[in-house]
């Protein structure tokens, strides 16, 4: 569970720990309980979503479980989990963003965004495995709502830039390539870069 659990960036929610360690018979509140108790992570409430607990990995123990995450043979399977379950997860949130609670939504994604980069990052890395460039895409379309409202830093843009053109290079879907050239368009022209 702690080597499962080192493929999260940033802090990640009950919810997503029960979707990517997946244990048998409910054992992952157990497992995360005993990694607490043994001070290997940390429960705490999310600062913008009261009441909502967060487990966090201090960073030298996160080292030390990707470590053994990749020892064990365990790395394509959990970042695979991570990323099915963010990306539906998130995308969801996204999609009701202007409905009730989209305030509480935007949050949520918010909270997420290492966890995302981590995604889009992972698959940038990869980009001739099939899939690879949707899903970076995929990735940056649930970061962009939080992202707009707090500002895209340079690291962002970068990383759209990167995800468009190998997105371009590789044919993806037109209906998404359309959307990515919508938001890289957007983005660029708010910070000042209308060519």
């Amino acid at each position: 569970a702690l080597a499962r659990a080192s493929v999260f960036d940033g802090g990640f929610s009950l919810d997503a720990a029960e979707a990517v360690l997946q244990e048998d018979g409910g054992r992952v509140a157990t497992h995360l309980d005993t990694l607490r108790a043994r001070s290997l992570l940390r429960l705490y409430d999310a600062p913008s979503l009261e009441g909502e607990l967060r487990v966090e990995l201090l960073p030298v123990v996160r080292a030390f479980a990707r470590a053994r995450l990749e020892e064990l043979g365990l790395v394509a399977e959990t970042r695979e989990r991570h990323a099915r379950y963010f990306l539906a997860t998130v995308g969801g949130w996204a999609a009701g963003l202007d409905g009730p609670g989209g305030v509480r939504l935007l949050r949520r994604i918010t909270l997420e965004l290492d966890n995302l980069a981590a995604i889009v990052d992972d698959a940038l890395a990869r980009p001739d495995e099939p899939g690879m460039p949707a899903r970076a895409l995929t990735g940056l379309f649930a970061m962009e709502p939080a992202l707009a409202a707090r500002g895209f830093r340079s690291s962002d843009v970068a990383r759209l830039d990167q995800a468009v053109e190998l997105a371009t290079e590789r044919g993806a879907a037109a209906r998404q390539l359309a959307l990515a050239h919508e938001v890289r368009g957007d983005v660029h022209k708010d910070q000042g870069r209308p060519q």
